[in-house]
């Protein structure tokens, strides 16, 4: 792995751990501030939004960020190809922005219309731009920023009645201006001309394409929200909401190395029709590494973290956090498989498939499972999902990558991961449930892990070596 990628995958990796580090230390407040029912009721906005600002990106994140590193090492062509590029998101963008606008309006209440900020970042997004070039300095410092002054804005300003529009106003800004604050390094590295229609046209057609997936997926990322909030209330989407906050800390992570090798991978692909199977199997290995240490950690001081982290009012969150938990493999799993074969080698096709059995299984159990089981089902729900994604690109790709050499560097951190789950639920049985005790899980559980794991890969060398 060379200097830079490494770099970058610091950055980036870095970057999320302080995305989900604000809310993580802003829920405990938030859940006693706002409530199940109000906090619900913004998820619930934020959910809506998240809709219309991903049908005014289509599939840019993808597309964007693949095109323009096909084209990193020629200026010409990376101008013209961000100048086409963001003139066909200025148009989706705003007419999705647009829409949003009138349904807030007419219908959203005051919530919605708060979060209006946030739909405005379908306009105002060079993400993909950024993780293009690989810039992922200024997006860590950006975020740095950004998060610190939404810390700050949060313990301030959220209290008393008008405390749930305030907490809207400030998390939609935040994301409007780490949005805006990516401009400079854009405008300075590729610089802007007036493109011609059909040059801007030719880009809908693959963006679309990589847009089926996104929506796909977001049947198992924002429409179970939607539907759970519909069908069950607004409480149960809070217990919901607030274990997948805490899921979302191993998926952050993967998510961020992936976006970092799509980048490289998709550099690769476009200089020569070869990949590079060591990095896809030292990105699986890694992944499943992540996994491995936050699921089973995750799944042993689930009772605990649900109640003395949130409030004894969120107790219900804990099983809902195991079923979401035990996705976290299969979520691994698809993304090292997209971000290192499917995308930068263009196969839309498989990713469109794999996706749309997720949505298909997604959607056939919510609407079996919420009835009855309210938040747990969303999660079991969304934990087929996944397994049914995983399975779909394990079997598009079964005859390029060495995918039983991939479960075999899977099985050690498992192995590790499951002895310290059975260690932490003894120690818990111990102490019970406290503030002092799941400090106590949490640090002998890290702790546990990565001297296991250091056993293990210092085993595994010396045999290398005979």
């Amino acid at each position: 792995m060379d200097r830079r990628l490494g770099k970058n995958l610091i950055y980036n990796m870095g970057c999320s751990l302080l995305t989900m580090l604000v809310p993580f230390i802003t829920a405990p407040y938030l859940s006693r501030a706002l409530g199940a029912e109000r906090l619900g009721e913004y998820v619930y906005a934020q959910s809506v939004a998240a809709y219309f600002v991903m049908f005014g990106l289509l599939g840019l994140r993808n597309y964007g960020n693949r095109a323009i590193a096909a084209v990193r090492d020629d200026p010409e062509g990376r101008r013209r190809a961000f100048s086409e590029i963001y003139a066909m998101q200025l148009l989706t963008g705003g007419a999705a922005f647009l829409a949003y606008a009138v349904y807030a309006l007419r219908s959203g209440g005051t919530v919605a219309r708060a979060v209006g900020l946030y739909a405005l970042t379908a306009v105002a997004t060079l993400d993909w731009y950024c993780q293009g070039m690989e810039r992922f300095g200024a997006m860590a410092l950006r975020s740095l920023a950004v998060k610190l002054l939404n810390l700050a804005c949060v313990f301030l300003f959220v209290r008393g009645e008008g405390a749930l529009t305030a907490y809207a106003v400030i998390m939609s800004a935040g994301y409007l201006l780490s949005e805006l604050l990516l401009w400079p390094t854009a405008l300075r590295g590729a610089g802007f001309s007036l493109p011609r229609w059909r040059d801007v046209a030719r880009h809908f057609r693959p963006n679309l394409l990589l847009f089926i997936p996104a929506i796909a997926a977001s049947v198992y990322q924002t429409m179970d929200k939607i539907m759970l909030g519909a069908m069950a209330g607004e409480a149960e989407l809070a217990y919901y909401a607030c274990a997948d906050r805490i899921v979302s800390i191993p998926s952050l992570m993967i998510t961020a190395m992936g976006v970092v090798l799509l980048s490289r991978m998709s550099h690769v692909y476009a200089r020569s029709d070869d990949g590079d199977d060591g990095l896809a199997g030292h990105a699986m290995a890694l992944a499943q590494t992540i996994a491995a240490a936050c699921a089973m950690g995750i799944l042993a001081v689930s009772d605990a973290l649900a109640t003395v982290y949130y409030g004894a009012d969120f107790a219900p969150a804990a099983p809902v956090m195991r079923a979401l938990a035990l996705s976290v493999p299969f979520y691994a799993w698809a993304n090292v498989l997209r971000t290192q074969y499917v995308i930068p080698n263009g196969r839309d096709r498989a990713l469109i498939g794999a996706t749309l059995a997720g949505a298909a299984v997604n959607l056939a159990l919510n609407a079996l499972l919420i009835p009855r089981h309210r938040a747990v089902g969303a999660a079991v729900a969304t934990l087929a999902a996944q397994l049914a994604v995983a399975i779909s690109l394990s079997y598009s790709v079964r005859k390029a990558l060495p995918l039983r050499k991939y479960l075999r560097t899977a099985l050690p951190p498992w192995g590790v991961g499951l002895a310290m789950y059975v260690a932490v639920r003894l120690a818990g049985r111990l102490h019970g449930v406290s503030v002092a005790g799941l400090a106590f899980d949490v640090g002998f559980g890290a702790a546990l892990f990565c001297g296991l794991f250091w056993v293990c890969a210092l085993i595994r060398r010396r045999r290398a070596a005979r």
